[in-house]
């Protein structure tokens, strides 16, 4: 059997490794969903949930590391019309990760949350549409935990022509981390972001 790892060598550089040697790892998981559409306001409903517990190996710098891990989430989307012009699209979901090596000095966990809302109106039908979309992100590892954005969109349309004006990033948010953690792993990733957008888009059609 192979067993595949990597080893940060002396000048910084990621090295993969392979090892003949046994590797043996036990997971469980579950995971359930529920949907349920109804006629009132044209709502649309979905729940999920899942678990999942495993004891691992993985190779780090040349040693077989042995560590536990368990990982919960949970998820709600939902869909529906609350009136003849407005659409309702949100979702929201949940999760956390912890892990655990066999001596137990290694530890990690880490909790997020993220949520998205999309709003769409019918202003004046067939000629002014208007969009919103609103997110939330949560992170218990990052220093800034929560970020929150905000996007916004007018359509209007007359006979050939389409005029789109929208707006990116009205929070003004200028920098943003995400930070995943599997396998004993912790991956941070940085965005440089462009600051409040304002765009305006013609369309013609022939």
């Amino acid at each position: 059997e192979l067993t595949y790892g990597t080893h940060i060598n002396e000048q910084g550089y990621s090295e993969m490794q392979m090892v003949r040697q046994p590797n043996h790892n036990t997971n469980l998981q579950l995971q359930a969903c529920l949907r349920k559409d109804f006629d009132w306001k044209e709502l649309s409903l979905e729940i999920c949930g899942g678990a999942a517990r495993g004891k691992n190996q993985i190779l780090r710098q040349s040693t077989m590391n042995k560590y536990q891990s368990k990982r919960f989430s949970a998820s709600l989307k939902f869909l529906m019309k609350p009136c003849g012009w407005v659409d309702l699209d949100y979702i929201t979901h949940w999760g956390r990760y912890d892990s655990q090596s066999e001596d137990g000095l290694n530890v990690r966990f880490n909790t997020n949350w993220s949520n998205n809302l999309n709003i769409n109106t019918t202003i004046v039908k067939k000629y002014l549409w208007f969009m919103v979309n609103l997110s939330h992100e949560y992170n218990s590892f990052l220093p800034v935990k929560n970020h929150e954005f905000i996007c916004a969109q007018v359509r209007y349309r007359i006979k050939k022509m389409n005029f789109i004006l929208r707006t990116e990033n009205l929070t003004n948010i200028r920098l943003y981390r995400s930070l995943s953690i599997d396998d004993m792993t912790e991956c941070n990733t940085t965005y440089h972001l462009q600051p409040l957008t304002v765009m305006l888009k013609t369309t013609i059609h022939l």
